[in-house]
């Protein structure tokens, strides 16, 4: 980590290889996470190394050494595993790529359109080599055919995002406090969180309103799911859907 913050590098989670801390994967998050706290002052540190392919395993990430939420000074590290093989070319780039087995042509099959359609995180794994494939860069071909074929099939209900949005995203959603009040919903905040989105129930007819130190943040309303972003809402028969950027601390949603 040293070695990149001398080159001008900014990291804020890290990879191991191969095996490397299998035997001690606590103490390898925790080691992580104190490491990239020290070199790099990073808030919210993650890993990425571990896969769960199993048809039915769990791909959510996983939130450790959690500490602090009701203090100035929560810590977490966050377990961001992967959902596929590695399949573009492999770890030194002299297999050959299948990238039909993370989704076909036209996305009806495959273990990204699979974890998709279940509505769970879907993460890829590669290997820069298995990307440039000995200089044949097949494995980055067919790369750009897997992310063609989900966006055209899956455009209106997918993110593309990198690791560390993924590890603050569901940082913020496990660890996010939210409690029903007189007037709406309180949310406490250890970490901040972009484009933080929940649905509630109303107990109005009006416009929700997000506040954060006595100040309103603005927030439009759209007329469709897809197009939700930061600082939108949505209305929809029994409820709300809103999407804004949480600030760390307490909040309040009227509503």
């Amino acid at each position: 980590l040293k070695i990149l913050k001398n080159c001008g590098l900014p990291c804020e989670g890290v990879t191991t290889p191969g095996g490397f801390g299998n035997l001690v994967k606590p103490e390898l998050s925790l080691a992580a996470g104190d490491a990239l706290r020290d070199v790099y002052g990073v808030e919210l540190p993650h890993y990425f190394k571990y896969v769960a392919g199993g048809k039915d395993e769990n791909t959510e990430p996983r939130l450790e050494h959690v500490s602090g939420l009701k203090t100035a000074n929560p810590r977490a590290v966050v377990n961001v595993p992967a959902g596929t093989g590695d399949w573009f070319g492999g770890w030194d780039g002299d297999v050959k790529s299948r990238g039909q087995l993370y989704s076909n042509d036209d996305a009806t099959g495959g273990r990204m359109v699979e974890l998709i359609e279940r509505g769970a995180p879907a993460v890829m794994l590669c290997h820069w080599p298995g990307m440039y494939t000995h200089g044949t860069r097949k494995g980055f071909a067919d790369f750009r055919k897997v992310v063609l074929a989900l966006n055209t099939r899956y455009r209106d209900q997918t993110l593309w995002m990198k690791i560390s949005e993924i590890a603050r995203y569901w940082a913020a959603r496990k660890l996010t406090a939210i409690e029903r009040t007189a007037t709406g919903f309180s949310l406490q905040a250890p970490f901040a969180c972009g484009a933080f989105t929940l649905r509630v129930k109303p107990r109005g007819a009006g416009a929700p309103v997000v506040t954060h130190g006595g100040k309103p943040l603005v927030l439009n309303e759209v007329r469709r799911q897809q197009n939700l972003a930061a600082g939108t809402w949505l209305r929809r028969e029994n409820s709300l859907i809103l999407c804004f950027d949480l600030p760390k601390g307490q909040s309040a949603l009227l509503a």
